[in-house]
């Protein structure tokens, strides 16, 4: 691959598969869980790749990245997940460049979520890049670009009622299970207790007591930590699995790559529901055939009634959008003129100096207050022509000069 400077925006890409482009059976196949997510960075960097951040959730895999070819970073994809080219072909979409940041900025908003203004990517997208950034894989333009999708999120959620009212997947999650079970004498258990079921586990705790709710995970001493500083009950995964007959409802959420739930682990006459908020999927899907197994995309269905007055606010959400992606190309386009503007002040100076000195009546503290006045003039005039550009899309002599 050919080394390009990695600070151009034209170098931005994303690739991935969403719900919008795929069904969940076909986003487990290309998914990177969490577990996986060092090693999958780790084969990118062998393959040259270095300033990439990869979003994987119940409902998307995105991989954001600079680079001028997408064919290293797509064969890697497909290496480490066994994925189909095909597939991965009819199922994903595409975008480079200022599309590719409107897109991570969409996303970061809630407006690309199965669920509009669901405030929790925004939480995945952090920390995302946070790990990008712990493992090198973050250069400076990525930094800006990412605290800029943040920003514009906290203004939705600020100036917009977008990301109120409860529709999330952990919202609906306890919404079914209010519809279907009696409250007060309820047992669920919930298993894995990453980002997404610490979520679940304080929405159900909402509308449950906490004498209802058992906690199951990999680690028993992190389950034990979360039983004391949530009040509920604790077991180690085996222990919860061989137990699943004692629960009315069991949400499973625990990241793995394969199968965590099983037929072998439900009786024959089990009656309770089974709630996969996994991708790839946490429960095997032929438990379905022996009671009610509840995934991502059911549970989206759910919450259509909840969001009517959030489909309201977005075009206020796309205006807010709009704006900061003008601050950010202004801001851009200024950072790349700087080496060409101060080049030029440079030899004007020295033009304006040499031909004051030939005025032998100039005086010198004049002459220097003369200069940087109008130095700083043809800077000012130089933004303010960039910021017009901006502003009605059209090109100007600063940008054509940059293009050269």
């Amino acid at each position: 691959m050919r080394n390009t400077d990695q600070n151009k925006i034209q170098f931005f890409q994303v690739v991935g598969i969403s719900f919008q482009t795929a069904d969940v059976s076909v986003r487990e196949q290309f998914s990177i869980t969490a577990e996986r997510e060092e090693a999958f960075y780790n084969a990118l960097k062998a393959r040259g790749l270095k300033d990439v951040m990869c979003i994987s959730t119940c409902n998307r895999t995105e991989i954001y990245f600079f680079s001028e070819n997408i064919h290293p970073l797509v064969n890697v994809w497909l290496e480490f997940t066994g994925g189909d080219m095909q597939t991965l072909m009819d199922a994903h979409f595409h975008h480079r460049g200022m599309k590719a940041f409107e897109h991570l900025i969409r996303v970061s908003c809630g407006l690309e979520s199965q669920i509009p203004g669901d405030f929790e990517i925004v939480m995945q997208v952090r920390r995302s890049f946070r790990r990008a950034k712990e493992l090198k894989l973050a250069n400076g333009l990525f930094e800006r670009m990412l605290n800029t999708a943040v920003h514009t999120s906290k203004q939705v959620k600020t100036q917009t009622s977008f990301s109120t009212g409860a529709s999330s997947v952990s919202y609906a999650t306890v919404r079914y299970l209010r519809d279907r079970l009696e409250i007060e004498n309820a047992k669920i258990l919930i298993l894995g207790l990453g980002e997404i079921g610490r979520v679940t586990l304080e929405n159900v705790l909402k509308h449950f007591h906490p004498s209802a709710v058992t906690v199951g995970n990999r680690s028993f001493d992190k389950a034990l930590d979360f039983a004391n500083a949530y009040d509920v009950s604790a077991l180690p995964l085996e222990g919860a699995l061989n137990n699943i007959s004692e629960f009315d409802a069991v949400i499973v959420a625990t990241g793995a790559s394969t199968p965590v739930v099983k037929k072998e682990h439900l009786p024959a006459n089990y009656q309770g529901v089974l709630i996969d908020l996994g991708v790839p999927a946490n429960i095997d899907r032929s438990c379905g055939l022996i009671t009610t197994l509840i995934d991502v995309d059911d549970l989206s269905k759910i919450t259509k009634a909840a969001l009517d007055s959030r489909i309201e606010m977005i075009p206020m959400v796309e205006s807010l959008i709009e704006l900061n992606l003008q601050e950010f190309s202004m801001w851009y386009r200024k950072r790349e003129l700087l080496p060409l503007i101060q080049d030029m002040k440079d030899r004007l100076r020295s033009d304006l100096t040499n031909e004051l000195n030939n005025q032998t009546l100039v005086d010198p503290t004049a002459q220097n207050t003369f200069t940087d006045n109008i130095l700083r003039r043809f800077e000012a005039g130089l933004f303010q022509k960039i910021e017009e550009d901006v502003k009605n899309g059209t090109p100007s002599i600063p940008n054509r000069v940059l293009s050269l």
